[in-house]
C-alpha cells in the first residue's frame, strides 16, 4: 500500500517517530484517501487540521476531493496542502499524467455538484465507485483506463 512506503520514507529517511504517523490503508484511489482519512481518522480523534501531501501534477485534483469530502460535514478539521516536486517520471509520462488528471478532474466536479453530504459520498462511494461498490468487484479485473505512459507516473 502507498501509505506504507511513504511511512517507511518518513521513518527512515526522515527520522520521524513511527509513533506519531497514523497511516490510512482502507483507500484505492484519491476519493478513498479523502474519505476515510475523514471517517477513520480525523473525525473520531477530534483533528483540528489536516495536511494532504501529493505530488505537485496530482495537488489540484486532490485538493478538488479532500475539499469536496472534508467539506461535506461541518465538523471536519480545517485542510491544508503540501505537493512535492514531480520526480521519477519522464517528461511524456508526466505531460500524459497531467491530462488524466484533469480528464478525472472534471468527473469529480459532476459528482461534487450532485452529491453533497458525507452520507451520500458514502452511498455513493459504497454502491457506485469502481474501487468500493461490491456490484462493480468483477470490474477489478479489467484493464486500467490510464494508458502505458501514465501508468509510468504510479
Amino acid at each position: 500500500h502507498e501509505s506504507t512506503v511513504c511511512c517507511d520514507y518518513l521513518v527512515k529517511e526522515r527520522g520521524v517517530c513511527p509513533t506519531k504517523i497514523i497511516k490510512e490503508t482502507s483507500s484505492y484511489d484519491t476519493i478513498g484517501n479523502a474519505y476515510f482519512s475523514l471517517v477513520i481518522h480525523a473525525l473520531p480523534l477530534g483533528w483540528r487540521s489536516v495536511v494532504a501531501v501529493t505530488s505537485a501534477f496530482h495537488l489540484p485534483r486532490a485538493a478538488a476531493c479532500f475539499d469536496w469530502v472534508y467539506g461535506s460535514c461541518d465538523s471536519s478539521p480545517a485542510l491544508r496542502y503540501h505537493s512535492v516536486p514531480d520526480e521519477g517520471m519522464s517528461p511524456r509520462a508526466l505531460e500524459a499524467r497531467i491530462g488524466r488528471e484533469k480528464e478525472s478532474a472534471q468527473a469529480l466536479v459532476r459528482n461534487a455538484r450532485e452529491i453533497l453530504t458525507l452520507k451520500e459520498i458514502n452511498l455513493w462511494l459504497h454502491q457506485k465507485h469502481r474501487c468500493y461498490a461490491v456490484a462493480r468487484q468483477e470490474e477489478w479485473n479489467e484493464p486500467t483506463e490510464a494508458d502505458k505512459l501514465e501508468l509510468e507516473t504510479y
